[in-house]
């Protein structure tokens, strides 16, 4: 029996048929720790927490529930946003300047601006609804649009400014 060799690249262990941006990413040429050679699972399983934790923050203010019943899932929230992040980032460095990047850091700014203005809450959660449906299903050549590099890139080359 042949061992299958471990992938050296986060999606190196997916198919890439059919879709185009899943090829080889952040190929630095040894293998990644145990847990990203899953990052499929685990970017599919942050983003379900995620949204879920995230409805339930949005309702809880909504519905007026006594902040306390919400902070769990708002911490949960919080936790798993942060770690998207990083899955991200460690895919490439220029994730927060990809238009899909920037529209995570436009979100961050009205949940900030949530956390100053409390009364503005539910209408600013909402907000951050609106630009997450619209930065997850916005043509690719916005959502891989970096800023710094006035073009669209791809994950398999490397960036201009390293």
């Amino acid at each position: 029996m042949t061992q299958r060799p471990l992938a050296r690249t986060p999606h190196e262990h997916e198919s890439s048929a059919g879709c185009p941006s899943r090829g080889k990413r952040g190929d630095t040429g040894h293998a990644v720790t145990n847990v990203l050679r899953h990052r499929r699972f685990w970017n599919v399983s942050l983003r379900t927490l995620h949204l879920a934790a995230f409805g339930l923050v949005l309702g809880g203010y909504a519905y007026e529930v006594d902040p306390a019943r919400v902070t769990p899932a708002l911490i949960a929230t919080v936790i798993t946003g942060a770690l998207l992040v990083m899955l991200e980032v460690h895919d490439d460095l220029r994730w927060p300047f990809l238009g899909k990047g920037l529209f995570v850091l436009a979100k961050l700014v009205l949940l900030l601006l949530a956390a100053v203005f409390p009364g503005a809450r539910v209408p600013l959660l909402v907000g951050v609804v609106v630009l997450a449906g619209i930065g997850s299903h916005m043509p690719r050549r916005l959502r891989h649009y970096s800023v710094l590099e006035r073009r669209v890139v791809s994950w398999e080359e490397p960036a201009a400014w390293r």
